[in-house]
């Protein structure tokens, strides 16, 4: 009957450990500084489709994104009228991912690393991120002084 009892207590610590789920935590500032940088944009690609774009990823209109106050990030991008929008983020890490939480409030978009130069950032859909509609960044190069 002790050993029922004890094995018993043994699966219930072991159900409960399971269905603990991981919490995003803020990312770090290394994590950070990977997306700090002008970046070219274009659609990222998708397994099975074929990309066809009218443009090419072009450094001349580039997305920048800087480091903002209180672990922040700030993208900036320039709009078809030639203004500038600007928003920011608060950077969570999850599950080998990066939540970028608006400053503002609403869904924000997911990034996930490509390589040490490039990254997706796809919209959220249905809870989840929408990786069939990501925006593929490629670092631009430093300007030389």
């Amino acid at each position: 009957m002790i050993r029922m009892i004890a094995a018993a207590a043994c699966f219930a610590c072991l159900g409960t450990a399971a269905s603990v789920r991981a919490a995003p935590v803020p990312a770090t500032a290394e994590d950070l500084a990977f997306f700090v940088g002008q970046w070219a944009t274009g659609p990222a690609p998708v397994d099975g489709y074929e990309t066809i774009s009218a443009q090419s990823p072009d450094c001349a209109r580039a997305v920048r994104i800087e480091a903002g106050p209180d672990d922040r990030l700030v993208r900036t991008v320039m709009r078809r009228d030639g203004q500038d929008s600007s928003a920011a983020f608060r950077v969570m890490r999850f599950a080998g991912h990066y939540p970028w939480w608006p400053i503002d409030g609403g869904p924000g978009p997911v990034a996930r690393e490509v390589d040490a130069d490039s990254f997706d950032l796809a919209p959220i859909g249905v809870g989840r991120a929408d990786w069939t509609r990501a925006i593929r960044h490629y670092r631009c190069p430093a300007a030389a002084d």
